[in-house]
Formats: structure tokens, C-alpha cells, sequence
């Protein structure tokens, strides 16, 4: 028979119950040993953060650590956020195992354990020895026999946790919930701290669409850093808004560490005036011999002139200019010459060809949205590639790493690969929030790319992800160019963007070594 309880408040903290285990005899790793079990699958509603903050401080004591992830790493949180997490542990140290999943465990004579484990892209099987196994399988909340729906308790369907307000009360005025039951903030105390509130960005956008959600970047000072003194150039916070209200979506997501990222300032270093037209294209010529100053071409417009910046500070005039005698939508090029020389190609009547070297490939985006590799010594297409719908306004090539990026009037940038036989594939495809790509340019230490945006923004992303990383506004007109200095010193870099506001922002960015 049933106990009623009354009282003006109660308070519920049930115990949670851990997720499926490998069976286990007094000695699992003997057990498994000598049946040659195959272990189980895991809950794949698991929330492994248990096995990286293990693996963080593990590693931090100086122990070979190898964290196996099945799919995602931190499901449920932030994806941009926990690929942040995973990059600072492996320049740390620790290992990943990445879409694999153990099969077997045996206890070898020399007491380590061999690991088994099946690649699941590739079926490719793999092992490995260790001195010590840890299971990372999650717990669930014991709040199904409590029949919380019978009394209006509102529960999160997915986790089985109890929904509460800041001051942990439920949907029912006098019920409250802590503990391991409740929906609450959620910090994840791995090498580089992370804590979290309400839905992740993936979530937030299959609720509400894409377009109705604007992801905010910025760096911030905690009150701890201040008091110790302790470097606070990486501590960052994501928040994402649906429409106008940004708490709506209820995603807040911080990381605070001191190894992740500088500081971008919220303004431009200075701005150049001057231009007697919108500005369509910028390149900077920053290698320079005997000392001498870095400058900035820019042009070309319908006011038919290029004009070069000398960007010693204070000086934010045009210096010179020199006559295009040719309108277009075309951009000049500065080639690389060697010795601090480089020869600077506008579009033009003339039909000179420099000599390029042996072999040279061009690559080019058409109006029918196709890209095409040509082969310029033989005259001949090498391959072409179907990649966006419309004209393609703008590309970039790491040569390095043989992929390119590309941008259109849509609101995806393509990214693409050159194999080993000169053929381009499409990689993956990278939606944003707003139509109109205009310029995308890689940084010459192929860490970050720039996209210059329709919406007069100038959208920063980690080139070897895609992370979206920051949106620069202060242009009022399109932007329509973006450019990268080639400085010698990491530090001294700068970023340039030109507008249809007939205006040219310097930046400083992400300059760490």
C-alpha cells in the first residue's frame, strides 16, 4: 500500500543508476579474458565527460592516455565547443581513437590489457595495450517510478531530468528538484573548463531554423583572472539568440583557459578613407627590403585607379596612385617574384603573359557556378566540378593541403580537394546565416579564412574545422574584399577589408604563435 505524504514543500534528489556495464565476474578483465566475450554496446544517449575530464588530469600527470569516441565527443553539447575542448587536450597530449568502438578486453601474461577495437567507417580493427581500462558510461536519473507526470512535474523526455528554475523549484510551485535529477547548468571540468546552459547551437537551429538563429562570439575577463593576474586572452563565450531576443534560444557556452585563443579588439586598429569609389579589391605587400614601410594596394573602381596606403602608423591617407585605365568587376593580383619583388597584374586590354614556371595549373569559377582546373603550359582543361547553384564570386587554394574553398550569392561556402590525379571533389558544404559571398581568403599560415559578406560582415573561421570562430560589423555597405598581410612576424599580421562604403578596415586577429 501507497504512502501519502503532505507538506507546503518537498524537495526530491533520487539516485542516479549507471548506464549498461560489460558484464562483470569478480575479475572482469580475467572474465573476459577467458570467455573472449564481446562486450556490449553502450547507451549512445551517454554523455562521456567523465572520460575526458579523467583524461585531462591523467595526462596532466604526465601518463600516455587514448580516449576512445565512438561518434561525437560531449553528445549533447555544443559541437563547436567540444571539438575546442578535444584540439587543446591532443596539442596537450592526450590521444583520441576517433568512430571506434572496443570489441574485446583480454588480460595478457604480462598483467596489461589488450584492447580490441573495430573502426566503424572503415571496419578496420585495431589493438593496443594498456595498464589500466576506464569505462565511461554515463548514469540516468531515477525519476521514472516517481509517476512525475501525474502530478504536473515537467521532465525532459530525452534525459529523464526533471525541468527547474534558477531556484531549482519545478513546474509545481511547491516541488523542488536537486541534484543529478534536475536540469541545471552543466560544467565539464576537463583541462580547458567548459559550462553550458540550455540548448546547443545544433539544437537551437532544429528548433527554430537556421535563419531565425544569430551566433554571437566574444572574449570577457573573469573577476578570478583579474584578482590572480593570470592570462585571460582565451577566455571565451558563445551565445546563440532567436530573433531579437537573445536568451530565448538559451545557449551560453564559456571556455576559460589561457592556451586557446587571443584576443580579437571589437574595433578595427584604424580605419583608411580616402577612396573615391567602393572598394573591390586589396592586397598588401608587406616584405619589403631594406626596412622600408608595409603598404596596401587598393582599387579597382569606377573612379579607374589603384591606390597604395602606407600603413606607418598614423598615416591614413593615400600616398600615391596609379591610373588602371580599365573598369571591371576583376581583381588585381600581386604575384610573388622572389626577392622581396612582386608583380602586380589588373585587368586590362593587353594580352602579355608573365613567365610562370613549369607546369603552372589555374584554377576558375564560372557563372554556371562550376570551378575549373586548367593546365596553362597545355591549354587544356584538366577537370571541371559542379559546385554551386549560382555564379561563383570568389575562391581560395591551400596548396598545402590541396583544398579550396569557394563562395557564391548563396549562403554556403564549398569547400573542395585536388587529388593526387588533378580532379577537384566537393568535401563538404558550410551554410551561413546570410546570402552573399563576395571574397574568401586563407591566412598564409593557413589557420584561419576570412569570408567577406553581402550583410557587411566579415565572418572569421578556423580553416581546418570550419569553426566559426568570430563576425566582425562595422562597415554599413557591403563588404566586398578581404585580404591578409604577409608579414614575416606572426604578431605584426593584418587583416584588410574593403566596402562598398568606399572605406578599408585594419584588423588585428588571432595573431598567436
Amino acid at each position: 500500500m501507497g504512502r501519502l505524504d503532505s507538506s507546503r514543500a518537498m524537495v526530491y534528489s533520487t539516485s542516479t543508476s549507471l548506464e549498461e556495464l560489460p558484464e562483470e565476474e569478480p575479475d572482469s578483465h580475467a572474465a573476459l579474458q577467458s570467455h573472449q566475450e564481446t562486450l556490449p554496446e553502450l547507451d549512445r544517449g551517454a554523455l562521456p565527460d567523465v572520460a575526458l575530464e579523467c583524461a585531462g588530469f591523467l595526462t596532466g600527470i604526465e601518463l600516455d592516455v587514448s580516449v576512445m569516441v565512438r561518434s561525437i565527443p560531449l553528445r549533447g553539447f555544443d559541437q563547436q565547443m567540444a571539438h575546442l575542448v578535444t584540439d587543446y587536450m591532443e596539442s596537450n597530449g592526450t590521444k583520441f581513437l576517433w568512430k571506434c568502438v572496443p570489441t574485446k578486453v583480454e588480460r595478457m601474461p604480462t598483467g596489461q590489457l589488450q584492447t580490441t577495437w573495430r573502426h566503424l567507417e572503415s571496419g578496420q580493427e585495431g589493438k593496443a595495450h594498456f595498464d589500466t581500462v576506464l569505462w565511461a558510461v554515463g548514469r540516468a536519473p531515477e525519476t521514472k517510478a516517481l509517476n512525475l507526470e501525474k502530478i504536473g512535474v515537467e521532465v525532459n523526455n530525452k534525459t529523464g531530468k526533471v525541468i527547474v528554475a534558477a531556484n531549482d523549484a519545478t513546474s509545481v510551485p511547491h516541488i523542488y528538484a536537486i541534484g543529478d535529477i534536475a536540469e541545471v547548468p552543466t560544467t565539464v571540468f576537463t583541462p580547458l573548463e567548459y559550462g553550458c546552459i540550455g540548448l546547443s547551437e545544433e539544437e537551437a537551429v532544429r528548433r527554430h531554423g537556421e535563419e531565425n538563429i544569430e551566433v554571437f562570439h566574444a572574449f570577457y575577463k573573469p573577476l578570478e583572472f583579474t584578482v590572480s593576474e593570470r592570462d585571460s586572452s582565451q577566455c571565451y563565450i558563445k551565445v546563440s539568440g532567436f530573433g531579437c531576443e537573445v536568451n530565448c534560444a538559451g545557449l551560453c557556452e564559456m571556455i576559460m583557459n589561457s592556451r586557446m585563443m587571443t584576443l580579437p579588439p571589437p574595433e578595427p586598429l584604424f580605419v583608411l578613407r580616402g577612396a573615391a569609389s567602393p572598394v573591390n579589391t586589396l592586397k598588401f605587400h608587406c616584405k619589403t627590403s631594406c626596412g622600408a614601410e608595409p603598404f596596401l594596394f587598393s582599387g579597382q573602381g569606377r573612379d579607374l585607379r589603384l591606390c597604395l596606403w602606407d600603413l606607418a602608423e598614423g598615416r591614413c591617407a593615400v600616398t600615391d596612385t596609379i591610373e588602371a585605365g580599365n573598369v571591371g568587376f576583376c581583381q588585381c593580383s600581386l604575384l610573388d617574384r622572389g626577392s622581396s619583388q612582386k608583380l602586380l597584374a589588373v585587368p586590362g586590354s593587353c594580352s602579355d603573359e608573365p613567365d610562370f614556371g613549369p607546369d603552372p595549373l589555374l584554377l576558375a569559377g564560372y557563372e554556371n557556378g562550376s570551378l575549373t582546373l586548367w593546365s596553362l603550359s597545355e591549354r587544356r582543361q584538366l577537370c571541371s566540378l559542379s559546385c554551386h547553384n549560382e555564379p561563383v564570386l570568389s575562391l581560395d587554394f591551400d596548396s598545402e593541403k590541396l583544398q579550396g574553398v569557394s563562395g557564391a550569392p548563396d549562403k554556403t561556402i564549398k569547400i573542395w580537394k585536388l587529388d593526387g590525379q588533378n580532379c577537384l571533389k566537393l568535401k563538404r558544404s558550410f551554410d551561413v546565416v546570410n546570402p552573399g559571398i563576395s571574397h574568401l581568403c586563407i591566412r598564409e599560415d593557413k589557420k584561419i579564412l576570412a569570408a567577406a559578406g553581402w550583410d557587411h560582415r566579415i565572418r572569421i573561421f578556423g580553416w581546418k574545422k570550419m569553426s566559426p570562430l568570430a563576425v566582425l560589423r562595422f562597415h554599413t555597405e557591403s563588404v566586398h574584399c578581404v585580404t591578409f598581410s604577409d608579414h614575416e612576424m606572426s604578431s605584426d599580421r593584418l587583416m584588410a577589408a574593403g566596402s562598398k562604403d568606399q572605406r578599408i578596415s585594419v584588423w588585428s586577429i588571432y595573431n598567436q604563435k
